[in-house]
């Protein structure tokens, strides 16, 4: 197996300051070196208290350290010839499958299967789909059985060490970015034998083995010539991380130390040595008395001719005498057969990657379970290594017995293919769509007993095939199309806007959900849906990116046949993010409430108080100058909008003009019509430069909060569309806030609420600059939510729909007045002197500071005061 750190890799931190911060909780930091560096730590264990009973319960001497990380491995499920007769303790329909179930389960499908639940595949519980997990991988190392024993102690799912295959190379499972680590079941594996007429010559050239050195690093194929089939590692691709994984030999084996010196390697095709003589009996001879079979792992020796000169030749393979997988996955196909089946079977069971919902706490079957981030289905081929496949398959035999199957043989690994959901995007890493491999029949000829051809397809320890050829440079290995992923924001939110990345869907379906933006500004509202059953509505329902929520999507208010819409935007009307600034929160002791009813409202971690102060922030409804402008949209204006107020070409969306047209609500028609008579349908304009005969205010876009967005007076129907255009002030209740379609009223949604905008004014349209092409390819907004929405998701912080604080200037001058005519003043009090004084002040006051009113009384008003200055 083959897993991947997508976290981008840093050449050094002077040249690249943008790295996002490292979750501690997950990776090791480096500091010692010039350069800081960082790795994934898959091996990292948590303190774990369980008491034999009850979880959690902290007491000296029961804390058991527990790995963050694991690989869980399914059950066999298994397309069948009869799969009516299928032993549901050997082997599962191929329907329970998670490959199957995407096609029957497309919404619920949770691939999180749970102990005892037989639901836990579907995540509404309708339907009884779950499998059970029976193999499992730690990349920790364990000393002995009781060691490795006590680590599961505490696992539900987990109850036989034996089931359990561990890292037992001694080498670190520590993963830098972009590195692959592979998994093998020991430092070389090989295809059995090269092919002889009188006695064995040799293993087959065609293997896996671990390398650690130049100039190759990692887990390197090689062909049945023995040449390397990886790429260079110190020229073409990075040095990938393998680890040989294996379990404890087996109870009942008395010399191990001959037999199994490292184990048994990780499989999913033997028998698990739970009981003596549940697994393979232990071997007694080397099968060749020569170097190159320096293990012994056979039951009789053979001399250069094919004699058997010690032990005894059994007639019936192992696989076949005890009750294993590749026995009872033979019975399915021939029941009674003597020889084990050929071929491969694909999807025969199911891996998961899985890690501790919270890894900063111990194991809890409910509060801190394993939860799958990532699951791949496993292919198994059976083959002959040591004779001709026809030679096994050939009836024959006293008594008689029935001929055993075969069938093709897989021709390259099931590798992720990087296609998005519902076929839409390339180079997807969040995917769970794999390529099936191609299968065919066993070559004739050969150097090997087993032949497929001249080498077996995989990508182990670098780029898949269908992502394309690996880049040189900058760093080798990537791909020439960045991988589209999500950002996951593993820090406390910026702004409430940041809640658009959270995905939509559990963390076993963000793989499953997650998809790109095919091409263009696709449709993200109800426009003409009149049920939300309409294969229209569920469109936009998850749309422009289906595994978040469509913040923009809206009811059209103009339209009473209209359906419902989520309107997840009302959300930011009720939550913020903490005050950036020191001094804007206090905490509450706890010993301050206790006892009264705010416990349940101030509670850690919601023990703060704000003062609300708004400081800093612009009033969008308030901006008159193109300066002011600039300086609040710096870093997210193209040039020419950042140098001309109307913008130029294609950078125009976020320029002044359009921000401004966007919060008029129309563009001033330069046209002066008067009215002579009283015909109340007549245009009337009297100031065209800046009015509009339809609205009777120049703030019609009015920035305000979304949920008063429909709420707005009549006015005039002017005739001039077939719509009843009264109601033109009234607007999707997203249209009147930040997340606003772009343009005027009429090009945000036309007269009765057709035709709406799919392109939000602070959400760069994709035919803006920048646009993408085969140089900016990591620009590319509609593959990464996080910088399609960059510009919008700022905007909270920074900008508001009316003002907190405000400056008063107050000039004071003295009068003469007539007591009996007081509504005139007289001259100005010593001013035929030249004598007259005035008196100027400056206050800054912020009404956000809540302050008490009585009639008549001053009970703290003065507290709005946060600024005064005199002049005299």
């Amino acid at each position: 197996m083959e897993l991947y750190c997508p976290r981008r890799r840093v050449i050094a931190p002077n040249l690249d300051p943008n790295t996002a911060g490292i979750p501690q909780e997950l990776y090791d930091i480096d500091t010692t070196g010039t350069n800081v560096s960082y790795s994934l730590d898959l091996d990292r264990t948590i303190d774990t208290y369980f008491d034999g009973t009850t979880w959690g319960v902290v007491s000296p001497g029961n804390e058991i350290e527990v790995p963050v990380w694991r690989i869980a491995i399914s059950e066999p499920h298994v397309d069948t010839p009869n799969p009516d007769v299928l032993d549901p303790d050997a082997i599962v329909d191929i329907d329970n499958s998670p490959i199957a179930l995407r096609d029957t389960l497309p919404d619920t499908l949770s691939f999180n299967p749970e102990l005892g639940n037989p639901n836990a595949l579907d995540e509404i519980g309708a339907n009884a789909r779950n499998l059970k997990l029976k193999r499992f991988v730690f990349f920790t190392d364990y000393a002995d059985v009781t060691d490795l024993q006590s680590a599961i102690t505490p696992i539900q799912d987990i109850t036989r060490q034996a089931s359990v295959f561990f890292s037992s190379s001694g080498a670190t499972a520590s993963l830098f970015p972009e590195q692959y680590l592979t998994l093998a079941p020991r430092m070389r594996t090989t295809f059995g034998s090269r092919t002889y007429t009188t006695g064995p010559v040799g293993p087959s050239e065609q293997a896996f083995e671990i390398q650690n050195t130049a100039p190759a690093v990692g887990l390197i194929q090689f062909d049945s010539a023995s040449s390397t089939l990886t790429p260079n590692t110190n020229t073409n691709i990075l040095p990938g991380l393998s680890l040989a994984i294996s379990g404890f030999p087996a109870g009942d084996w008395t010399n191990t130390g001959v037999t199994s010196p490292d184990g048994i390697g990780l499989n999913v095709s033997e028998p698990l040595p739970i009981n003596p003589g549940d697994y393979y009996a232990e071997p007694t001879n080397r099968y060749v008395n020569d170097p190159n079979y320096p293990v012994t792992d056979a039951y009789v020796e053979l001399d250069i001719a094919g004699n058997a000169i010690a032990g005894a030749v059994r007639d019936q393979p192992e696989d076949m005498r005890v009750s294993g997988p590749i026995r009872h996955l033979t019975e399915e196909f021939v029941p009674n057969a003597a020889d084990p089946m050929l071929g491969t079977v694909l999807n025969y069971r199911t891996a998961f990657l899985q890690r501790l919902a919270d890894p900063t706490r111990g194991y809890h079957p409910t509060l801190n379970p394993y939860r799958t981030v990532d699951q791949i289905a496993i292919d198994l081929t059976i083959f002959s290594g040591e004779d001709n496949a026809g030679n096994v398959t050939k009836p024959g035999g006293d008594p008689p017995v029935p001929q055993t199957f075969e069938g093709d043989y897989a021709t390259e690994s099931r590798q992720r293919d990087g296609v998005g959901i519902n076929g839409v995007g390339i180079n997807v890493l969040f995917s769970y769509s794999t390529e099936r491999p191609n299968l065919d029949a066993m070559l004739p000829g050969g150097l090997d007993f087993f032949n497929v051809g001249p080498a077996v397809s995989t990508t182990f320890n670098y780029l898949n095939e269908n992502f394309g050829a690996p880049v040189t440079t900058p760093i080798r290995g990537r791909p020439a199309v960045p991988f589209a992923m999500h950002p996951w924001l593993n820090r406390p939110y910026a702004t409430p806007h940041e809640l658009m990345l959270v995905p939509a869907c559990s963390a076993g379906r963000l793989f499953e959900e997650f998809s790109v933006v095919n091409a263009g500004d696709p449709a993200i509202q109800p426009e003409s849906s009149t049920a939300t059953t309409d294969p229209a509505y569920a469109e936009t329902f998850i749309s422009p990116f289906r595994h978040l929520l469509n913040f923009f999507h809206s009811e059209n208010v103009k339209d009473s046949s209209a359906a419902p819409a989520a309107e997840f935007h009302s959300v930011f009307e009720f939550v913020g993010t903490p005050p950036p600034f020191r001094g804007e929160s206090d905490a509450v002791p706890p010993a301050v409430i206790n006892g009264t009813p705010l416990v349940d409202l101030y509670s850690a971690p919601f023990n703060f108080v704000e003062d609300n102060r708004r400081i800093g922030k612009v009033n969008l409804n308030t901006i008159e100058e193109f300066s002011t402008w600039k300086g609040l949209m710096q870093g997210h204006l193209n040039a020419g909008e950042y140098t001309s107020a109307t913008g130029t070409g294609t950078a125009t969306q976020l320029s002044y003009n359009e921000f401004v047209k966007s919060r008029r609500g129309y563009v001033p028609t330069g046209t002066r019509t008067t009215v002579i008579d009283a015909d109340a349908s007549t245009p009337v304009n009297y100031l065209p430069n800046q009015l509009d005969p339809r609205f009777p205010t120049q703030f019609a876009g009015v920035f305000k909060r979304s949920t008063a967005g429909h709420a707005a007076p009549e006015v005039r129907n002017l005739s001039t569309t077939a719509q009843d255009e009264s109601e033109d002030l009234r607007r999707r209740k997203v249209n009147v806030g930040l997340l606003r379609a772009a343009g005027r009223l009429d090009e945000q949604e036309s007269s009765g609420g057709t035709s709406p905008n799919e392109v939000s004014l602070f959400v760069r349209a994709s035919t803006q600059t920048p646009v993408v092409g085969t140089t900016n390819l990591s620009q590319d907004r509609n593959r990464n939510a996080f910088l399609k929405y960059q510009t919008v998701n700022r905007m909270p912080n920074l900008a508001s729909d009316n003002s907190q604080t405000f400056l008063v200037r107050m000039t004071l001058g003295f009068f003469e007045v007539d007591p009996t005519n007081t509504n005139n003043l007289g001259a100005e009090y010593n001013e035929d002197k030249g004598e007259n004084q005035r008196y100027h002040a400056m206050f800054i006051i912020d009404r956000s500071i809540p302050v008490g009113f009585i009639p008549g009384q001053d009970v703290n008003a003065r507290d709005t005061v946060v600024f005064e200055r005199y002049f005299q």
